[in-house]
């Protein structure tokens, strides 16, 4: 190794000659055709598949604009009772309101129905409860 010198407060080393840190970092040959591949760097050709993606791309953004400015020139919402009576003129509206009222009384039959046929079981509940009171 080399000579250490006293300077001061800290001791200074003198290397010899041949045995000084390296200042070039040592690249493997790998690397280094590597690097120069990548320094080597051509601008990337678009292929036919890019080419009509990005049509397509464009076609669609055309028809949102399109679409977009379709849409302001639409007239103005009229009122939702005036659109109502209008609609209610139609016969297709008929045949709804006429499924409608016939649902509607079906409903209420069932309903009726379900009444009747609860209270037949709470009667014979009753019954059952009563035959239990009486055999305990």
């Amino acid at each position: 190794m080399g000579e250490l010198l006293e300077a001061g407060e800290f001791g200074l080393g003198v290397a010899v000659r041949d045995q000084k840190p390296v200042t070039r970092i040592e690249i493997s040959k790998e690397k280094e055709a590597e690097i120069a591949a990548m320094q080597m760097w051509e601008s990337h050709v678009e292929t036919q598949d890019e080419i009509i993606l990005k049509q397509e791309e464009d076609a669609m953004l055309k028809f949102m604009r399109k679409k977009k400015n379709a849409n302001s020139e639409r007239r103005s919402p009229i009122d939702k009772q005036a659109a109502f009576k209008e609609f209610k003129v139609t016969e297709e509206a008929v045949v709804i309101e006429q499924e409608i009222i016939q649902c509607r009384s079906t409903l209420k039959a069932k309903r009726v129905e379900l009444e009747n046929k609860t209270e037949s079981v709470n009667a014979i509940k009753h019954e059952i409860d009563q035959v239990r009171i009486f055999l305990d």
